[in-house]
């Protein structure tokens, strides 16, 4: 379908001015939900390995090095392998992840306490529970990502942080099936999910535009399946990142659109 096809309210998502999903009522949410609770599971289940520890060093878990956390939020982390690297400086975790064929005891030699989250986005925890949040390319399977900021925003200690990734594109268009994604999964226009983040009262002390897709075409030429869990492909990412950042918009219809940062990494705190 091209843009001239689209309705007035779908134009408004597909250009990054609105989310998709972010002020759907309570009846569509709950479908939502259920489209999604069990699809990454079906998706990832058979995946050998995780793919992203050298990032997720390079672009979050360095800039919290020295520091000790009593309790760390996995926001929707599978089976816990994002987060398994921290674990000598955190005492425990709380996972919310609604896919119980992931959920443990442990996660890195760590206890965790898998719960399921609730349809609304509304985490079942008290005010300032934890001191970390992770959540790492999840608030795109989620319709109402407002509600959801501001929720781990309240369950944040002060001076807790936010380590934040998610894909800053459309993902092409979520109204049809589309190979290798769930139903329901879109991305956030990067300046939205800024806002969102600054509304819900964080302070977003680094954003990083990464993840571009000759990344891993570039790695393969030298023989890497991983790009992520390579430094070498890391650096190379965050250069082209940083070399085509120019290029980013949302909804991306050619090659040449699709040539730029996919995603943004945040480091953000609750002051």
């Amino acid at each position: 379908m091209t843009d001239d096809q689209l309705s007035s309210d779908m134009k408004k998502y597909f250009s990054g001015e609105c989310l998709y999903g972010d002020d759907f009522d309570a009846p569509s949410i709950k479908q939502w939900y259920q489209d999604e609770e069990d699809a990454y599971y079906d998706l990832a289940h058979s995946i050998p390995s995780y793919e992203y520890h050298q990032f997720n060093e390079y672009y979050g878990y360095s800039s919290i090095a020295g520091r000790k956390f009593k309790v760390c939020l996995a926001f929707g982390c599978a089976n816990g392998d994002d987060v398994k690297s921290i674990s000598n400086i955190v005492d425990r975790y709380i996972a919310l992840e609604p896919a119980e064929k992931w959920w443990k005891n442990e996660i890195g030699g760590k206890p965790a306490q898998y719960v399921k989250p609730s349809v609304s986005g509304t985490i079942p925890l008290e005010d300032g529970t934890v001191e970390i949040g992770v959540c790492l390319g999840v608030l795109h399977h989620i319709p109402n990502v407002t509600h959801v900021v501001s929720e781990i925003y309240r369950v944040l200690s002060v001076n807790g942080v936010l380590l934040l990734r998610e894909p800053i594109f459309s993902m092409g268009d979520w109204r049809q099936k589309r190979k290798g994604l769930t139903s329901r999964e879109r991305g956030i226009p990067p300046q939205l999910l800024l806002d969102i983040l600054r509304n819900a009262g964080f302070e977003v002390t680094a954003a990083y535009p990464c993840m571009v897709p000759i990344t891993a075409r570039i790695a393969r030429l030298f023989g890497i399946t991983n790009a992520y869990n390579s430094r070498a492909m890391v650096f190379l990412d965050r250069f082209c990142s940083l070399l085509l950042r120019w290029n980013m918009r949302y909804h991306r219809r050619n090659i040449l659109e699709k040539l730029a940062p996919t995603s943004l990494y945040i480091v953000a705190t609750k002051n």
